[in-house]
């Protein structure tokens, strides 16, 4: 498939993303930091590995490299297919990754070779091993499972591979492959998967159950980070970092035993129904005081239509009470243009926001993104296909306005705008709101942040 290598191969990783976003967030690509990890040590000492997330091109001309690893998500799949063109003009091995290719694996584009399905360290490893040996043909490929590949004109997918059953067994993800300063915001995971099957998120479907770190071994992870680069923040990325309140009970112990406690603070992500005064007093005693949460509706039934059944407008209501006591940064996203919603139901969702104690929130427009039940429901109308303009799926939709897919059969394309500003009217008075508020309880960090932003233009 691809000609052998005899000495050290370079290898580009690079996470397709929206650039503005990576910047301004300083957002690292941990997902491919993994991957780089994982690599036993003699395919590593074969290797010279870079990951980057902005200026595609100009490191491809730069460092050369002969394999090429994209990771994407489906609203940046059409940059992913132009960046694999590019990367043709040479003789390279191009390999693709992450939720799209997962979900819609017959997607892969004329100038992908491979495709990774699901979870990716080893799979990652096995394909750099037979790289390494001058083995890439279709007769080895077919053993390796978790890929879908071009052999000819034809596409074959393989055999699904298991999770790793031991998360811990995954060595942490190596951030010196990024441009760190001390003091910066870092990201963490502590878990993978999510218990809960909401209609529009990809999370369970990918990963298929929920596994976690042993409390050991994220003390571990979060003591390198503070020893390495003394951050003021670190964002735990998880989809539920609260589900497991044995582990969060150990979790909470072990940092009031290391000497980073009260010297940094943490962002997470939780489900309102999760929510209780004993766990909140927790997290907010090891430093968690801005928190995140998908509440998605403000009426009872979109609400469940969302999310489920196993989740109440009470929940809701009572988590940001609960938080706000506990005098946390509370900030919320929510999503509006489900196929029946009416008007006065997404203004159920307005109302509960003007009249609640959040401090921000977002506002999303329901997307239909592969593998979801939302996807089908999308499919099954012919409002989307397998070989679309991925374009139309991004969540800016202020950036293709037109073309934008929306799944509202209650409001036309005109109405759901009028509500989108009408929310966004709103979002500005408490963006105004929080950054005063952020600056006089934060000055190091807001300073920080306005430097950085300045300085990536």
């Amino acid at each position: 498939m691809h000609k052998g290598y005899q000495q050290k191969i370079k290898i580009l990783l690079l996470d397709v993303v929206d650039n503005e976003y990576a910047i301004q967030k300083k957002y690292h690509p941990l997902g491919l930091s993994y991957l780089a990890s994982y690599l036993p040590q003699p395919i590593r000492e074969m290797v010279d590995i870079k990951i980057i997330n902005k200026d595609y091109y100009n490191t491809i001309d730069f460092f050369n490299p002969q394999i090429i690893g994209i990771s994407c998500v489906t609203q940046n799949y059409n940059q992913a297919i132009k960046i694999s063109q590019y990367a043709k003009k040479e003789d390279r091995l191009v390999i693709v990754g992450k939720s799209h290719i997962t979900a819609l694996p017959e997607s892969l584009g004329g100038n992908m070779d491979i495709g990774v399905l699901g979870e990716g360290e080893e799979t990652f490893s096995e394909l750099m091993g037979l790289a390494l040996e001058n083995r890439l043909n279709s007769e080895a490929l077919r053993k390796v499972r978790g890929i879908v590949f071009r052999d000819g004109k034809n596409i074959f997918i393989t055999d699904r591979r298991p999770l790793i059953g031991d998360l811990d067994s995954i060595p942490r993800p190596d951030r010196d492959y990024f441009d760190l300063t001390k003091g910066d915001q870092l990201y963490m995971f502590t878990s993978r998967g999510c218990p809960y099957n909401c209609r529009f998120c990809f999370s369970s479907r990918f990963w298929d159950r929920t596994r976690f770190h042993s409390a050991d071994y994220v003390l571990s992870e979060m003591q390198e980070i503070y020893d390495k680069y003394h951050p003021l923040r670190i964002t735990l990325c998880d989809d539920l970092f609260i589900a497991d309140r044995k582990r969060l009970n150990e979790i909470s112990n072990k940092i009031k035993q290391r000497n980073f406690y009260r010297k940094i603070k943490f962002t997470i992500s939780v489900r309102s129904n999760l929510v209780d005064e004993k766990t909140a007093q927790m997290i907010r005693e090891i430093g968690v005081d801005i928190v995140n949460m998908g509440l998605e509706s403000g009426n009872a039934r979109v609400l469940q239509y969302l999310k489920g059944e196993n989740i109440r407008l009470q929940d809701h209501i009572s988590a940001i009470n609960i938080f706000k006591r506990h005098k946390m940064i509370v900030s919320a996203s929510f999503i509006i243009g489900s196929p029946d919603e009416t008007q006065d139901e997404i203004l159920d969702t307005y109302n509960l926001i003007k009249k609640s104690k959040l401090d921000f929130f977002e506002i999303n427009i329901l997307t239909p993104l592969p593998g979801t039940p939302i996807w089908d429901h999308a499919l099954s109308r012919g409002l989307v296909s397998n070989q679309m303009d991925w374009d139309r799926l991004n969540l800016d939709i202020y950036k293709h306005p037109d073309s934008f897919i929306f799944l509202s059969e209650k409001l036309n394309r005109e109405q759901i705008f009028n509500m989108l500003q009408l929310f966004s009217k709103l979002k500005k008075r408490y963006h105004i709101k929080l950054m005063s508020k952020y600056i006089y309880k934060r000055p190091r960090e807001i300073i920080r942040y306005i430097f950085k932003k300045k300085n990536s233009y």
